[in-house]
């Protein structure tokens, strides 16, 4: 009775609590408390993974999303906080949104394992999170080591159904979050783009996240061409097939800016040329590896997994692998635009190249 009459109340104390704290409290309240109400809240979220008492985290999911913004602003620009002492609660609150969003095997209790249906439903608090993440957490970001902490998190969302198992488990019903994964996805893409932040860092966070999506979306490609082949006999699961295509179509919408596809090559492709098997090294800006456009050079970078998925049994994948290849013909100078634009797959036009990058 005790405990179902405390689950009961946290709803409305943690209402109560973001409006104070949001509406009531001058900035430097604000700022003081930051840590501790954050982290309160976070230690409500873990709930999830100990109990199945939606009455007790879910409330702290709502509270936790609707201050935070507001407290790390404070924060960041508090005077009487020291600088150290900043970036040690920027790096508590970045590992308790890790530990609610991506737990360790040994924090989850079977207790709390949720059926089909309650696991949607939670589902949709993951992507909340995720959406603090690239609105809130890395926009205010004090240091780089907190941005790639928060991507690293956001990567480690897009495995999670890559590890799943390829044919049907004997354990216990634990969700892949589909959506949660391809929230993940989606939001490393947003962040690779320089698309403007009230902190004006779009750009260093693009350099940090970019290559991360890339090296991770060419992964799914390799990955996928290998386990379809493996599981033959029979298909693997939908949520598999259905990522591989949303990284297709991701990809092939993605435009970086030419500094940022700079980097990418310069830091990603040992990861799929190897040692030394790769192309050799290209002067910044040269066309090859950066396209007529500039902004699609990981497409070429790409070349080699995107050819492999060709072989997939799945037309709407095999569909945007075709746009794909026809965009890297352009960007290389094998085509012009009017013999790709528009001819197959529904993905966008190539742009005509920049003269200045």
């Amino acid at each position: 009775g005790g405990a179902e009459m405390s689950a009961a109340m946290t709803g409305p104390a943690a209402e109560l609590l973001s409006e104070v704290y949001r509406e009531h409290m001058p900035p430097l309240m604000q700022a003081r408390l930051c840590e501790k109400v954050a982290v309160g809240f976070l230690m409500c979220l873990c709930h999830k993974h100990r109990v199945r008492c939606p009455e007790l985290w879910q409330p702290g999911a709502r509270g936790f999303t609707t201050i935070i913004g507001v407290g790390l602003r404070a924060l960041n620009v508090c005077k009487e906080i020291e600088r150290p002492e900043k970036e040690r609660i920027w790096s508590r609150i970045a590992a308790g949104v890790r530990d609610f969003l991506l737990p360790g095997a040994d924090k989850v209790s079977p207790e709390s394992i949720e059926d089909l249906e309650a696991a949607q439903f939670s589902e949709q608090f993951d992507i909340k999170m995720v959406d603090c993440i690239t609105d809130d957490l890395v926009p205010l970001a004090l240091t780089d080591d907190h941005v790639t902490h928060l991507l690293t998190t956001l990567d480690q969302g897009v495995m999670t159904l890559q590890h799943m198992p390829t044919v049907p488990s004997t354990q216990p019903f634990v969700s892949h979050r589909f959506n949660f994964s391809e929230r993940c996805l989606q939001a490393l893409c947003e962040l690779s783009t320089c698309q403007s932040n009230e902190a004006d860092n779009s750009e260093s966070v693009a350099m940090l996240a970019a290559p991360i999506v890339i090296r991770r979306c060419g992964d799914i490609l390799e990955e996928f061409v290998r386990d379809e082949s493996e599981a033959s006999v029979s298909p693997l699961p939908r949520a598999r097939v259905e990522q591989v295509i949303s990284s297709a179509r991701l990809l092939q919408s993605l435009q970086l800016s030419p500094k940022v596809c700079e980097h990418v090559w310069d830091t990603v492709a040992p990861h799929f040329f190897g040692g030394g098997g790769g192309p050799p090294a290209k002067a910044a800006g040269d066309p090859k590896r950066l396209g007529r456009s500039g902004r699609r050079g990981h497409l070429l970078l790409l070349y080699s997994p995107i050819c492999q998925c060709i072989s997939s049994n799945n037309p709407m994948l095999r569909d945007s692998l075709r746009s794909m290849l026809e965009i890297i013909g352009w960007e290389s100078g094998l085509c012009a635009p009017h013999q790709t634009i528009g001819r197959v797959g529904g993905g966008p036009a190539p742009v005509e190249p920049n003269p200045k990058p």
